[in-house]
């Protein structure tokens, strides 16, 4: 049975890699690495520049490590039929299950380990690698970069088992609303106990034993999930009243393209909740980023600045609910053009994206103490960095926002895209923390949100004859 199953291990791996080689061209892909390398050297050097400890860098990066397992997971927690859909249907092997000589259970697990080392190589060791200026400069010790990798990998597993023994748990029929009220609790609680340093000292390896304890409690908790899952779980089917003429009809859709979207996500695994999920894991969050960020420099950011642009990245997330069940393709066959599909796509954004993102800013105007200068501001931020964003990603990606994060060219673009406006306000959260805001940082706050929204806006447009234009061409 081991040989099996590494068997199939191996052809995931190779099936991962020939699959993105072939959609992004083999050079692309293969540069993704470099890339993230060269962008981490960046980061880090630019904070060693400002002054920042080591110790506190390499925290934030298992900070982005342990997100990025969790949202790993999450996309299963929250995607369509827990297991082919959620997981997609390009990983070909997955899909065949009842055709390989493995359990569906042992297959899922294969594909975990397989997906932990394959982001551990492609983007954790390259994180790890852009370290190298602390080396240069003495502040790191060289050995101490392996330990780092090793780190790094541990908040990525432990984000993925925590996400994962969610998914066992829907298949055995906990609701999600419960699952929520968990994770929120137990949030809730240890900030409000104050133990929010303890809890991430627990879970951050910093020696080789630590590591290996957190490693070991993770994968056993990542065992015992994978045995309570049930893989022929599927939610009961609902017969439901037609929703799609007065829907179309309430928010004046008249070629209901709108409403297919919203129903289409209502409908789906998670329906209306998966926006409210990603909002809500953003929030935490950026709630945790505070706390690091005060031990970092020594201050907390004026909050609605901080989190009103933070909470502006569930653009990206949003949207990829919003595409996650039809593709450009299908609509050709149908009496509409594509500028109007992407038009109803950016309606339905609107829709819901940026209510469930100003829901979360109302948790923080009630959790923190934030002037009514601050808050306003955090409010336009908000507003203006999501529309931002969410042109940025359509004109790069299309239908299919998921996939630029494995086109090197694409992702350079996106993640210039954000940096460029986000951290420039980002430092302005910090510059003004030793007083008000001032009138005419206000202002210009404001008035850059304005110009970003409206750039935004001229992308989404823009984006729909552009990728009519690509579509056409084949």
């Amino acid at each position: 049975m081991a040989s099996r199953t590494w068997l199939v291990l191996r052809a995931m791996a190779r099936e991962e890699h020939r699959l993105h080689a072939a959609l992004f061209g083999g050079q692309r892909f293969g540069a993704v690495p470099v890339f993230v390398a060269v962008a981490s050297a960046a980061t880090v050097g630019a904070l060693q520049f400002t002054g920042t400890d080591a110790a506190a860098i390499a925290d934030g990066a298992r900070v982005l490590a342990l997100a990025f397992g969790l949202y790993t997971g999450t996309a299963g927690l929250v995607g369509d039929d827990l297991l082919e859909r959620a997981l997609g249907e390009t990983e070909v092997l997955l899909s065949t299950a009842g055709y390989l000589p493995l359990s569906r259970r042992r297959l899922l697990g294969a594909f975990l380990v397989k997906d932990a080392a394959y982001y551990a190589v492609l983007f954790l060791l390259p994180i790890c690698a852009g370290f190298a200026p602390l080396v240069a400069t003495g502040a790191l010790a060289p050995a101490a970069l392996g330990s780092l990798w090793v780190s790094l990998l541990v908040a990525f597993v432990v984000g993925m088992v925590a996400t994962f023994a969610a998914i066992a748990a829907r298949t055995r029929g906990v609701p999600s609303w419960a699952l929520g009220v968990v994770v929120a609790g137990g949030a809730g609680a240890v900030w409000a106990t104050g133990n929010a340093a303890a809890a991430w000292n627990a879970v951050v390896a910093t020696s080789f034993l630590h590591a290996l304890a957190v490693l070991a409690a993770a994968l056993a908790a990542g065992a015992a999930a994978l045995a309570v899952y049930v893989p022929t779980h599927r939610d009961p089917a609902e017969t439901r009243p037609n929703q799609f003429g007065p829907l179309a009809d309430a928010i004046g859709d008249e070629n209901g393209l709108v409403a297919r979207t919203l129903l289409d996500l209502a409908r789906s695994s998670g329906g209306l909740l998966k926006p409210v999920v990603s909002a809500a894991i953003l929030l935490a969050l950026a709630a945790f980023l505070v706390d690091v960020a005060a031990r970092i420099v020594g201050v907390t950011p004026k909050p609605g600045v901080f989190f009103g642009t933070v909470l502006a990245l569930s653009a990206f997330t949003t949207y990829n609910w919003l595409t996650q069940f039809d593709s450009v393709e299908e609509y050709l066959l149908l009496p509409v053009s594509v500028p109007a599909v992407f038009r109803a796509k950016r309606t339905a954004f609107l829709l819901t994206g940026l209510p469930t993102s100003v829901a979360a800013y109302v948790v923080v105007l009630a959790i923190y103490d934030v002037s009514l200068v601050d808050a306003a501001v955090g409010l336009a931020l908000l507003g203006g960095l999501s529309v931002y964003l969410f042109g940025v990603t359509v004109a790069l990606a299309g239908f299919d926002p998921n996939e630029f994060l494995f086109d090197v060219r694409r992702f350079a673009l996106f993640t210039a895209g954000v940096a460029v406006p986000l951290v420039p306000v980002l430092l302005v959260a910090f510059a003004t923390v030793s007083g008000p805001i001032s009138g005419a940082y206000a202002g210009t706050l404001v008035a850059a949100s304005a110009a970003l929204a409206a750039v935004g806006v001229g992308l989404s447009r823009r984006a729909g004859p552009r990728w009519a234009a690509v579509y056409a061409a084949g």
